[in-house]
């Protein structure tokens, strides 16, 4: 069931796309994960991100104004620890969406 907990203003839609975003942990075939939402756009050369990427970083991401962070775009490296950790909070509705569980780790 992927309905918003109570509080929450998030869609049924918006909370299903969360949920498939955390999953990108899930995929421990790979060292880091670029990922692009279709409604962004790359203007010049996309392998400068994985180039910029600080060794350390688990995820990268902008930030959105207002504060959170805007995950449309998101750098990341899978770890299946993590995607357990952040499947387990989604699913104890301890976020009401994967931009407020996301900035909080």
């Amino acid at each position: 069931e992927l309905d918003s907990p109570p509080g929450c203003s998030s869609s049924p839609g918006k909370r299903a796309r969360g949920v498939a975003k955390v999953h990108l942990w899930n995929l421990t075939d790979y060292d880091r994960l670029l990922y692009v939402d279709s409604s962004s756009i790359f203007t010049s050369d996309s392998g400068a991100v994985f180039d910029r990427l600080f060794p350390s970083a688990n995820l990268a991401a902008p930030a959105e104004q207002g504060g959170g962070l805007n995950t449309d775009t998101m750098m990341l490296r899978p770890a299946s620890g993590t995607f357990r950790e952040l499947r387990r909070k989604l699913d104890d509705a301890a976020a009401c969406s994967v931009e407020s569980l996301l900035s909080g780790y």
